[in-house]
């Protein structure tokens, strides 16, 4: 039986180095966004950093920023958690993820190793 592996989306499921190119990638694109808007839009490009006459450009920036952040998300790295699999510890069978009772067999008794016991034999 193959490993099953499983990942968290969005923020939390980044890794350390995933969350700091977030913020690298989300600053990069707000600055770059920022000067470009303010040149096609104003018409100029200078470093005026008046709230009221950057306000649309602010927005714009970070705006696009975090859009283009939420994408790049899908591709950093993110952490993988391993999928317990469960088996029965009398006949072996594979229970799937969670703890059950076996249907070959009717156990409850369930190991998380694979054991590979094949089917006992039992005095009744």
């Amino acid at each position: 039986m193959g490993s099953s592996y499983y990942t968290i989306g969005g923020w939390k499921g980044l890794t350390n180095k995933g969350k700091f190119n977030a913020v690298v990638i989300f600053l990069f694109i707000a600055i770059i966004l920022f000067f470009v808007f303010k040149l096609f839009y104003y018409g100029r490009f200078d470093f005026d950093f008046k709230v009221m006459n950057n306000l649309l450009s602010y927005s714009v920036a970070l705006f696009g920023a975090w859009i283009i952040t939420r994408i790049s998300m899908f591709f950093l790295e993110k952490v993988t958690y391993l999928s317990t699999e469960y088996f029965c510890a009398d006949c072996g069978n594979y229970l799937g993820n969670s703890p059950t009772s076996c249907d070959r067999c009717g156990c409850n008794r369930y190991t998380e190793s694979d054991t590979g016991v094949g089917r006992t034999v039992r005095n009744r």
